[in-house]
């Protein structure tokens, strides 16, 4: 009976050291950038590498550009995503989408993505804004 609960032990051990290095190794990376406009709003924009399977499998990203008034409120969002298969020598893109998110008062006129860079435009009836985003993965497994 000992030698069992010993072994249960030993088994929930291995699995939660297993567990904590697995949620250590897809921990998201972000770096943002601000933009700011003459009219006084400005955009942040953040690029995350949100999983890396090892140095020659999958990796994941996106890019988020967020687009504020001069009181801080987020008028809109677009986002492009994609995954890359990375083997060391090449990298080929398997996946890619954008979303978007408006507030109120704000339309999204156009979006085209493809695969690579996305472009989209906003619209509150008064101005327009432009959007363009880009995404690349190195041979390393980088996103940028």
């Amino acid at each position: 009976m000992m030698r069992k609960v010993k072994r249960m032990i030993s088994v929930l051990c291995v699995l939660g050291l297993c567990s904590s290095m697995a949620a250590s190794a897809y921990e998201p990376e972000e770096d943002t950038s601000v933009i700011r406009y003459f009219d006084g709003c400005y955009a942040e924009v953040t690029g995350t590498e949100e999983s890396i399977q090892n140095k020659t499998d999958t990796v994941i990203g996106s890019k988020t550009y967020i687009y504020h008034d001069l009181d801080g409120t987020v008028l809109f969002t677009y986002t492009v995503k994609a995954s890359f298969h990375v083997d060391g020598q090449k990298v080929e893109s398997t996946a890619c989408y954008t979303s978007f998110y408006v507030s109120d008062g704000w339309k999204k006129e156009k979006d085209n993505f493809d695969g690579g860079s996305g472009t989209a435009v906003f619209s509150d009836g008064k101005k327009e804004k432009k959007i363009r985003l880009s995404i690349a993965c190195s041979k390393d497994g980088k996103i940028s």
